[in-house]
């Protein structure tokens, strides 16, 4: 018995712990330490900023599923897609609301793995920025030597 009173306390804090702020893991938790999340938040499909973050994503679909991402497009609040799996559990509001995203803004946003902001930009975020900043992980660097060689960028 003392032996499970130790570890209780032990358990308790790691679940906290790995659940996110508020002992929530939030709209993204079903993708915590699975996935790498593209956030990409838009007031409207034909924003050119979001036409022009697709055309970036369409170009690099193979290196996206490479590097073990998750895109979701987040257009006005109520209409989220995904890519490479459908985002139909992922509420709008609520990525709006925790990463402080208006209806009318538009913003790109890498999500690590560990649920944390990597990146954060108000315009279309470069994908070979992304790539570099992911493949520089610790994490990615363990995939990378166990896959062997990645996916390369593929530019403007």
């Amino acid at each position: 018995m003392p032996v499970i009173r130790g570890l209780l306390p032990l358990a308790v804090f790691l679940a906290v712990m790995l659940s996110g702020p508020g002992g929530s893991a939030g709209p993204l938790g079903i993708f915590q330490w699975e996935k790498r999340v593209l956030l990409v938040f838009a007031p409207k499909f034909d924003d050119g900023r979001y036409r022009g973050q697709v055309a970036l994503i369409e170009r690099n679909r193979d290196g996206i599923l490479d590097r073990d991402m998750q895109v979701l497009e987040i257009i006005g609040t109520e209409n989220v897609m995904g890519f490479p799996t459908p985002a139909a559990k992922v509420d709008a509001r609520a990525l709006r609301k925790q990463y402080d995203i208006g209806r009318d803004e538009f913003a790109a946003l890498l999500i690590g793995k560990d649920g944390g902001v990597k990146s954060r930009t108000a315009a279309p975020a470069d994908m070979c920025d992304l790539f570099d900043l992911i493949d520089g992980m610790a994490m990615r660097r363990d995939e990378m030597k166990e896959r062997g060689k990645s996916i390369a960028c593929i530019g403007h």
